[in-house]
């Protein structure tokens, strides 16, 4: 466990000044008399630190235990929860506090990504609350999202943008990533909006396509460095030609429409 910064003898210097200090600890009690006779709970260290899915956090979330007094209570046992489902994270055992009053807890970060709390209390004083946040992994995984199976008049633009989203291991979206679209260079194709797409904060990489002059179906390409590539299915329909019919007049004979 990492050196724990002393922050008893400034809790001490804030409280003696108004009810004056008692130190000796056998006039104080033992520390479960202390906690019950109202202990403050107050953070040491650690909040508000980003980490990458399960992986260890930098540093440590620490607590300083006092008693009415402003003096640090050994021996107490502080709880820390996390929570239940969602974006977490693992808590070790908090060890009792130590002469100092102060205690903390290693943490890894669990497999979801987002921000949450991290409660420590003890038994009968308030909590204090530690921010952390899980952010996503490197890029693992490209799926396909929409815009397979589409077809249009050649010239036209086709009706649903082509979507991809890319994920690290756990299944959280990775922002900030590339993804190269590449049509057709001959033949039936389309073109593009973009040759490159970066992820959006849903992992969500989109191109909007329009159909070339050729007709025929042919296949726009997404790919995601080494990781992986999706097909997308794309027909250009040849535009239809109106056709110059004859039609009958009241008068039985067959004219030409105009």
């Amino acid at each position: 466990m990492n050196q724990l910064p002393s922050l008893a003898p400034l809790a001490l210097a804030v409280t003696c000044s108004l009810v004056g200090c008692v130190t000796d600890d056998a006039a104080l009690g033992s520390a479960e008399q202390r906690v019950a006779g109202g202990a403050i709970v107050l953070p040491g260290g650690g909040t508000g630190q980003s980490q990458q899915v399960m992986t260890d956090f930098e540093a440590p979330l620490v607590v300083l235990v006092v008693d009415t007094f402003g003096q640090p209570i050994e021996g107490a046992t502080v709880r820390f929860d996390a929570p239940a489902d969602g974006a977490t994270a693992f808590v070790a055992d908090a060890p009792p506090t130590d002469r100092d009053g102060l205690t903390s807890v290693d943490v890894m970060a669990g497999p979801l990504a987002g921000t949450y709390t991290i409660d420590a209390s003890v038994h009968g004083a308030s909590a204090v609350s530690f921010v952390l946040r899980n952010r996503a992994g490197a890029p693992r995984a490209v799926v396909p999202v929409d815009g397979t199976a589409q077809q249009a008049s050649v010239g036209r633009a086709f009706a649903r943008p082509l979507a991809v989203r890319v994920t690290d291991t756990y299944g959280n979206p990775v922002a900030g990533t590339p993804v190269e679209f590449a049509a057709p260079t001959s033949g039936a194709t389309a073109q593009l909006s973009a040759a490159v797409a970066m992820t959006d904060t849903d992992g969500l990489a989109t191109v909007t396509a329009t159909a070339g002059d050729v007709a025929g179906t042919y296949m726009v390409g997404a790919q995601l460095g080494n990781v992986g590539s999706i097909a997308f299915v794309l027909s250009n329909v040849a535009a239809v030609t109106p056709i110059d019919r004859p039609w009958i007049g009241i008068d039985g004979n067959a004219q030409r429409s105009r």
